[in-house]
């Protein structure tokens, strides 16, 4: 929500309805426990996690410059990164994709064993 869903002003620009929405669904199939979690937010904005890895000395402007959208996708779940141009009760700490991700990879290798 803090980082997905636009200023009202900008959803009507956009075409939108003022409020955003964000989709939970949460199911059991066999033995998996699925959740979805699906917004009708401005999509990643590439350019601000690129400023934002050259900003935080991840990479110089002239590697930057050169990443793909995969490559910026990764970025988000660099252990601290963030987006956020000043921290608040949302976002801004860093603390997100890298935890959501850990835990997934721990899950898998318990599933595994």
């Amino acid at each position: 929500m803090a980082h997905g869903i636009e200023q009202s002003a900008d959803r009507v620009a956009a075409g939108k309805s003022p409020a955003g929405n964000i989709m939970l669904r949460a199911y059991h199939r066999g033995n998996h426990i699925y959740i979805e979690v699906e917004d009708d937010g401005g999509g990643i904005n590439y350019e601000r996690v690129k400023q934002s890895a050259i900003e935080r000395g991840l990479f110089p402007k002239r590697t930057a410059d050169r990443l793909t959208e995969r490559d910026l996708r990764e970025i988000l779940f660099h252990p601290g990164f963030s987006t956020a141009s000043a921290k608040t009760e949302l976002a801004g700490r860093g603390v997100g994709l890298d935890v959501v991700r850990a835990n997934f990879e721990r899950t898998q290798r318990r599933n595994r064993n």
